[in-house]
């Protein structure tokens, strides 16, 4: 079992032989959160081009919904790949290339007669000069704002540096077994720190949830199932059971993380 997390590395291995069942209320929910994240990727994440295409759309008139019906086998695909993603997930770096090829659609289709062709070119500059603006102010502040300090800046994972070097000093190995109870993907510490992940129980489905609200017992048996699998720790972000750590779990100095020891 080779790499910081095996699950990640090669899902289809792991995910053999499950059986998969459909059940209407956990899609119904799968649906209430992909379905406003397209919306939301298509009408807000880009205001100013949405403005600007409408803007184009009115000017062209007629004109565009002419030319749109030329161009539907590209609207058609970019909306039906959208579609496929919606009973499963929605992620914006997933859809971005269905998102651009439809907007290049719609752009494409605007005809200017000659009478409006400079109220269209005023509307076209108007939102590239916005989204350069957008782009420049947040790179600025990204540079200013954030990059000078450490663990400061976007998506980082300075906390995760100093989760590493402090399992060091409790005594963690380059190799060392360990268990996760969070995501599992998104342990960067146990990277840094040349752990293997072993056993996991899942945010998804308020996996992790569901442990924290377990009697003791049962908290118990799944301790000893983790040390059966030779995991020497346990890693979990801090549950909110103030104050402080819950019984048997120690705060990782400087981080969200807490860490237990497990018996073998």
């Amino acid at each position: 079992m080779a790499g910081t997390y095996p699950p990640w590395t090669d899902p289809s291995y792991w995910n053999e032989g499950l059986q998969w069942h459909f059940k209407l209320r956990p899609q119904m929910e799968v649906l209430a959160g992909t379905v406003p994240s397209e919306i939301r990727l298509l009408l807000r994440a880009r205001p100013e081009l949405v403005a600007g295409l409408t803007a184009l759309a009115l000017l062209s008139g007629q004109l565009w919904l002419a030319s749109l019906r030329k161009l539907w086998p590209l609207i058609a695909i970019s909306i039906a790949d959208m579609g496929l993603f919606l009973p499963l997930v929605e992620n914006d770096r997933y859809l971005g290339g269905f998102v651009l090829v439809l907007y290049l659609a719609l752009i494409a289709a605007v005809r200017l007669r000659p009478e409006v062709q400079k109220s269209g070119a005023c509307v076209a500059f108007a939102v590239f000069l916005v989204m350069a603006m957008g782009t420049a102010d947040y790179t600025v502040r990204v540079a200013m704002n954030h990059m000078a300090i450490p663990g400061t800046g976007p998506e980082s994972a300075w906390r995760d540096v100093v989760a590493a070097e402090q399992l060091r000093r409790m005594g963690a190995q380059p190799g060392d077994k360990v268990a996760v109870i969070a995501d599992g993907t998104g342990a960067f510490w146990a990277h840094l720190a040349k752990l293997r992940i072993v056993a996991e129980i899942m945010d998804m489905n308020h996996g992790s949830r569901e442990f924290w609200d377990a009697p003791q017992e049962v908290q118990q048996q799944v301790y000893d199932i983790f040390a059966r699998t030779r995991a020497k720790l346990v890693v979990t972000s801090c549950p909110p059971f103030p104050p402080g750590a819950p019984t048997g779990w120690e705060q990782i100095a400087g981080t969200p993380y807490c860490v237990r020891p497990l018996q073998p």
